[in-house]
């Protein structure tokens, strides 16, 4: 007889059974991983453990692996809890999922659900709380959870959860102070933890504490969830919500406790929402005038700081610190290292120099000591640095420091002494060097390291690097390769680097190219920052569109992110547009008072604006002014720029006398002349008396040949085209006086130099030979320049549309590329028309025109002259009738503003207009460069001053397109020797006709017009 088996036996019913029992009691959780002697305890993948349900109220259940389970399932009614996984996702598929869910658990009214299944559902509807796209369906979901869940509230923490879904968030607000006080005590050793620089260690497992920071989650991300729909809506954005948190806030400080990252939710709601406040000064004044203590009230001050600070609103939050300390409260020394770390690379040195003169006297930590030695070592100074490594005890981080401080300077061989001879060996090494050489102007260098260093090294930076050179010297289609490789490798565009592009193409006058790359990156999921669309409206504002940039200013003006508000660049932005297109100069100051109000102070790019409209204005006296206001506000005194804009004031007045103490006073002060103020001395003696350009001849040879060694005390860096600046002033000065050996020579030098040829240099030497009368030599130059600009106008446009996904069939130049041709059009008609040579005129017209290019209202004059030469007195009769049909502008010019364009684009910054090109160049007539050459001053305006930021800012004449008194002489005089046609011609044209008779005094009066 055998022996029973011996162990546990059971039937397959009695099985199945206890199976459904144990899996509708029970829920997966993942074995805890161990900490072991400073490091986290590797452990191997294990099997899910099962455990009773109320051991954890607030995981959700699923079906484990497994045969047996699979069999069982099958039987059980599962809650429809269980089939949503919690997420924090905006996909409104997954709202309405959770929105069915939660109705259907909720759906019978006699029975009250559990505690851990109310708990399942409050974390449920907090999981899609930033589904902005859906916030109706998201608040009618909070609303009907609080309203279903109110009566079976199970604790204080459940209540507030329920009044922050239903909206009564100052009942929230309240009843979760009330909580705070009860646990002052648990409050004021979070403070001090936070205080002592623990708070970036994890939370310890105190259930008090666990339950504050779920009633505070609650009520700060419905809070921030009702802001931030308010900020995405159409409706111009009130900042109610914010104001009345923040006025709660200062009055019951104690929630800022948890105001450290254990408590990432809070963290992000309190600065998300004081961030969200538009009159920052207003709460800082509130501060100040708290009744308690003054470490109480810095402590606040520190905190709104903060907020816009980590929100990318970085010179705001200096803007604040720097209130904070004139209002006599010491702030945090962390605090003021985090503003000052978001600021210093925005180069705001007005702003940021106070606060680091601040850390420089009360900082006491390392850290404090260690940013302030980078700080001075990316601004290229090496005293303040040494001064501040005496506090630094490791020689790596001073090696480091020292090297950096070498690359800004552009000192290569400095550089070259620390990263050793050959490659470099590591990326950080490449880095410093390739800015160094950068920073230098060496470009083909700096194109050598690059290409070495990225074959090694996949850094972005290395790219951005790159195309910084290539934007600022102009070069887009090296610029657009560049990105092209960083595409090709893999790696994602920096908000650097794009910012460089986008300079890039407004320096091909390709705008709305840059707009394209603009979307396309957000639409990758970048958030572009402020300084990209500053970027945009200087693109558009060399390409001469200034209600493009004027729309996309109003648009950040009413955005209520702190991050995209306008700045000190963005006014200064505007304030270039104003300029350019010949803004009064009364109506150019108010803006230093605006920009007062709006608590952004004047940098010395403001200043030098202003001046160079006041000398615009031939109001020298005011320009020095405003220098000496800048000189005593700015940190530092006036820059090189403000003295070389006072500098060229002088020399078109022929005070020559002012125009050398300024260049005393610039060596007395240890400040390098650039390349440019160099220029403006060549270009102003250049254009006087023989003797005057003998001078400026000796002055260029002397500067060229000379080595670029910096011993001044301020170095001048990154300058651009170098020999350009100083030799086309001198070749188109001999070419006016008809010197063409002279003007040739100095040109195959400026070829020799490896610079790009511009088409200013191309153009004036076409203006040398048209001096002399050598018509082969300018229509060859024509030639050449023409298939040069277009070639490369068309592959820059398809270069930009391959990189924004956007590649079209045929590539074509861009609207605002039209006219990049109108100065060496004239000269090309004028030299071959008066030649005789009429058929080529037809034949640049109509090869220009069948290229898409644009014609200003001097090539209309231009070919209207050639056509009287050329005996077609109709054909001219005709330009003037149809194209040309406005009268001379006269003393009094109609002022009109394109306030439709304005409203496009301050709807969307990205707007893409459809160009329609009907002959005539949309851009300015002349360029902005050229603007030294205008008549002025303008017409003043009596109207009073407006808000600075609306159409009446942007003032220029009227665009008339006229036929000039020489045109009208030219068609007068070949009338008088065809009379037998004159009447015929007069009759068909009625409105040159009438021109025609109006001009007629003034040529009667000079004879010689």
């Amino acid at each position: 007889m055998t022996s029973p088996p011996v162990g546990f036996f059971t039937s397959a019913v009695f099985t199945h059974h206890a199976l459904q029992w144990l899996w509708n009691y029970t829920v997966e959780f993942h074995p805890p991983r161990w900490w072991l002697a400073g490091r986290w305890h590797a452990v191997k993948p294990q099997q899910l453990v099962y455990a009773p349900l109320a051991w954890r109220p607030y995981k959700s259940a699923r079906p484990p692996r497994g045969r047996a389970f699979q069999h069982t399932f099958k039987g059980v009614t599962a809650s429809p809890l269980d089939t949503v996984q919690k997420r924090r996702t905006a996909r409104r598929s997954y709202l309405s999922h959770v929105s069915h869910v939660v109705h259907t658990a909720l759906a019978s009214d006699d029975s009250a659900p559990d505690v851990p299944t109310m708990y399942r559902i409050l974390d449920l509807v907090d999981s899609c709380m930033y589904t902005v796209t859906s916030h109706e369906q998201h608040t009618q979901l909070r609303r009907f959870v609080g309203e279903r869940l109110w009566p079976h509230r199970a604790s204080e923490t459940m209540a507030i959860e329920l009044l922050a879904l239903r909206g009564d968030t100052s009942a929230a607000l309240t009843q979760l102070d009330t909580l705070l006080t009860r646990h002052a005590p648990q409050m004021r050793a979070l403070q001090a933890q936070s205080l002592r620089g623990q708070h970036t260690h994890q939370r310890q497992k105190d259930p008090v504490v666990d339950d504050l920071y779920r009633a505070a989650s609650a009520v700060l991300s419905s809070l921030e969830s009702a802001c931030i729909h308010a900020k995405a809506a159409a409706a111009p954005y009130e900042d109610t919500i914010a104001t009345h948190f923040a006025s709660w806030l200062w009055t019951h400080p104690r929630l800022l406790a948890m105001a450290q990252p254990p408590f990432p939710r809070v963290v992000k709601a309190v600065y998300t929402l004081l961030s969200s406040v538009l009159d920052a000064r207003a709460q800082l004044e509130r501060i100040v005038s708290l009744p308690c203590s003054a470490d109480e009230r810095s402590h606040l001050a520190s905190v709104l700081c903060l907020a816009f600070a980590n929100r990318g609103a970085a010179q705001q939050s200096a803007q604040l610190m720097a209130d904070v300390l004139a209002h006599g409260l010491v702030p945090h020394e962390g605090a003021m290292r985090r503003v000052l770390r978001t600021a210093a690379p925005l180069r705001e040195r007005n702003v940021v120099q106070p606060l680091v003169e601040w850390l420089v006297v009360h900082g006491t930590s390392t850290a404090s000591f260690r940013w302030l030695a980078t700080y001075y070592a990316e601004l290229g100074d090496a005293e303040s640095m040494e001064r501040m490594l005496k506090h630094e005890p490791e020689d790596v981080v001073r090696d480091r420091a020292r090297l950096i401080c070498a690359a800004s300077r552009g000192d290569v061989a400095a550089v070259r002494s620390y990263t050793g001879p050959g490659a470099p060996r590591t990326e950080e090494h490449a880095f410093w060097l390739l800015r160094a050489l950068v920073r230098h102007n060496d470009v083909c260098g700096a194109r050598d390291v690059f290409w070495e260093a990225t074959q090694r090294f996949a850094s972005e930076r290395l790219y951005g690097e790159m195309a910084r050179l290539t934007a600022r010297h102009g070069r887009t289609a090296d610029a657009l390769d560049v990105a092209a490789q960083l595409q090709g490798a893999g790696m994602a565009c920096s908000v650097s680097t794009l910012t460089y592009l986008v300079q890039a193409l407004g320096h091909a006058c390709l705008p709305e190219r840059a707009a394209a790359l603009i979307a396309w990156q957000r639409a990758q999921g970048m958030r572009p920052p402020l300084r990209v669309y500053t970027a945009l409206m200087t693109a558009y504002i060399r390409a001469g569109h200034y209600v493009a940039a004027q729309g996309i200013f109003a648009w950040l003006e009413k955005q209520p992110e702190a991050a995209l508000r306008p700045n000190t660049s963005a006014y200064n932005t505007l304030l270039k547009a104003c300029v350019h297109k010949g803004t009064p100069v009364k109506y150019i100051v108010p803006f230093l008072l605006d920009m007062r109000r709006r608590g952004l102070a004047p940098d010395a790019r403001t200043y030098a604006l202003v001046m160079q409209s006041a000398c615009d204005s031939r109001r020298v006296r005011l320009a020095e002014h405003l220098f000496q206001l800048a000189d005593d506000t700015l940190p530092g005194g006036a820059t090189l720029a403000l003295h070389t804009i006072l500098l060229h004031a002088y020399l078109r007045h022929d005070n020559h006398e002012r125009a050398r103490a300024m260049i005393d006073q610039l060596e007395h002060r240890g400040i390098q002349p650039s390349h440019i103020t160099h220029a403006i001395l060549v270009h102003s003696y250049a254009h006087g008396t023989e003797s005057h350009l003998a001078m400026a001849h000796q002055l260029v040879m002397r500067l060229l040949d000379e080595p670029q060694e910096r011993t001044w005390q301020v170095p001048v860096l990154e300058q651009g085209m170098r020999w350009h600046h100083l030799l086309v002033p001198l070749i188109d000065a001999h070419g006016k006086r008809g010197d063409v050996w002279e003007a040739e020579r100095l040109f195959r030098r400026l070829v020799d130099s490896g610079e790009p040829l511009s088409p200013q240099a191309l153009t004036v030497l076409m203006n040398a030979y048209r001096a002399v009368g050598d018509v082969n030599q300018v229509l060859r130059l024509w030639d050449e320049l023409y298939a040069t600009l277009v070639m490369r106008a068309a592959s820059d446009a398809a270069a930009a549309d391959m990189l924004a996904g956007q590649a079209t069939g045929t590539p074509s130049i861009g609207p605002f590329q039209r006219n990049m041709l109108c100065i060496p059009l004239s000269l090309a008609i004028d030299t071959a028309s008066r030649a005789g040579r009429h058929e080529r005129v037809a034949e640049i017209w109509t090869r220009a025109k069948r290229d898409g290019l644009s014609f200003d209202v001097h090539n209309y004059n231009h070919l209207c002259r050639a056509l009287v030469r050329a005996d077609r007195l109709g054909d001219a009769l005709r330009i003037v009738e149809q194209v040309l049909p406005d009268a001379p502008p006269m003393s009094q010019q109609t002022v009109v503003t394109d306030d439709e364009a304005v409203r496009l684009y301050a709807a969307d910054p990205l707007y893409q207009f459809a160009s329609v090109n009907d002959g005539r160049t949309p851009g300015p007539t002349d360029p902005p460069s050229r603007r030294m050459d205008r008549a002025m001053p303008m017409a003043q305006m009596d109207e009073p001053a407006q808000d600075m930021v609306h159409h009446a800012n942007l003032r220029a004449p009227r665009d008339s397109w006229f036929a000039s008194l020489r045109t009208m002489r030219a068609i007068h005089e070949a009338l008088e020797k065809q009379r037998h046609l004159r009447d015929a011609l007069l009759a068909a044209f009625p409105r040159a006709a009438q021109r025609l008779e109006a001009c007629r005094p003034y040529w009667e009066a000079s004879p010689s017009v």
